[in-house]
């Protein structure tokens, strides 16, 4: 890639994923990994690096704020540890936008488009609203892609089929315990919704595993809960990027379908997305989609 993250970085990062999901069930095993001499060189080796995507960042004099201009404005923390010549709490800090905002969106991209090439209908559909929205001639903009409802059902189908975040992230019950459902929870419980589970359930989304962008605009009979779809978490500590991610995905989807028809290569594409490459969607703290293959003929 010319001008973003070195392809070994972004190799590094799926490794790390891979690692990181047999070990967030067990924390303690974190401790004793870091320990080793194999594991803390690896991953050195990856801090050094957002150290010095922190530090390429400080040095961008800019007028708008975006994200990281509210953490480079907080104050060093004293005694802390220092990565790269950095403070050590924004370099982590650093690690969790660097994930959250490439292999979030990546997936839940990937996941779409193979699902829009097994249903042309779906596609053809999309490719009416977005050349609508956006004549021949006119630049896109994503002002013209807001509220277009088949283009947000397709995002939410994606999302809702095969969320970035599969089993959800982890709560701690805070000091009075916790009550659900009748059933109480003592304090300093680790807790979790699988949103996976959730977005796939019946009782929320009938149908569920079908790809039905429609239940989000003509037929909202199929959404029996809206509020189930929680791929980007909820309450206080939700996704602060899913404003950008879901301009992010208009902008990119609209771009691919408006210029490009999408189909799989002779004799492929026959596997429904849940059991792609023989394991489906890898939960890898973020979703790791299988790897296959797309024909983009122009249109």
């Amino acid at each position: 890639m010319l001008h973003g993250a070195p392809p070994k970085m972004l190799q590094m990062m799926r490794m790390m994923g891979r690692g990181a999901s047999a070990l967030l069930s067990s924390i303690w095993l974190v401790i004793f990994m870091r320990g080793m001499v194999g594991v803390r060189r690896f991953t050195d080796k990856w801090l050094e690096w957002c150290a010095q995507c922190v530090e390429e960042r400080s040095n961008v004099k800019s007028d708008r704020q975006d994200l990281f201009s509210y953490l480079i404005e907080e104050p060093s923390s004293e005694g802390g540890q220092s990565i790269g010549g950095v403070d050590g709490n924004l370099v982590r800090d650093s690690e969790l936008a660097i994930t959250a905002g490439s292999d979030t969106a990546a997936s839940t991209l990937n996941a779409l488009f193979y699902l829009l090439a097994r249903h042309p209908d779906k596609l053809r559909r999309l490719q009416e609203e977005i050349d609508s929205a956006v004549p021949a001639g006119k630049e896109l903009s994503h002002a013209a892609l807001v509220k277009k409802p088949y283009l947000e059902g397709c995002i939410n189908e994606s999302l809702r089929l095969c969320p970035a975040v599969l089993s959800g992230l982890q709560r701690e019950t805070g000091p009075e315990g916790l009550r659900t459902a009748g059933v109480y929870i003592p304090p300093g419980m680790i807790v979790s919704v699988p949103t996976y589970t959730v977005q796939r359930d019946p009782r929320n989304f009938p149908r569920p595993d079908e790809f039905i962008p429609e239940r989000w605009s003509t037929q909202p009979e199929l959404v029996i809960h809206k509020e189930a779809l929680n791929a980007f978490s909820s309450g206080t500590y939700s996704c602060a990027g899913k404003a950008f991610a879901m301009m992010e995905m208009r902008l990119l989807v609209s771009t691919i379908v408006k210029h490009f028809d999408i189909e799989f290569p002779p004799g492929e594409g026959q596997e429904p997305l849940e059991r792609l490459g023989g394991t489906g969607p890898l939960d890898c703290f973020t979703t790791h989609i299988p790897q296959y293959h797309l024909l983009f003929k122009k249109r």
